[in-house]
């Protein structure tokens, strides 16, 4: 179960509850194998992030970290 969203975000000069704009839960990424006798390759696995309106979110890693796997789901 994703963790409960806490936080507000201000609009108009009124304080406003952070409302959700992007949850995953629980997803698995996993590439076929390229060649006969390779075995599949697990990307992801059991991935989950939630997104409030008062966030702002950077996905950060070095080359191959998947990053790009996670955002093209």
């Amino acid at each position: 179960m994703a963790d409960e969203i806490t936080g507000h975000a201000v609009k108009e000069g009124r304080e406003q509850p952070a409302s959700t704009v992007l949850e995953v839960n629980d997803v698995s990424k996993t590439f076929a194998p390229r060649r006969r006798g390779e075995s599949p390759l697990q990307t992801l696995d059991n991935v989950s992030l939630t997104v409030s309106s008062a966030e702002f979110v950077s996905v950060i890693g070095p080359s191959g970290s998947v990053k790009r796997t996670l955002l093209n789901l």
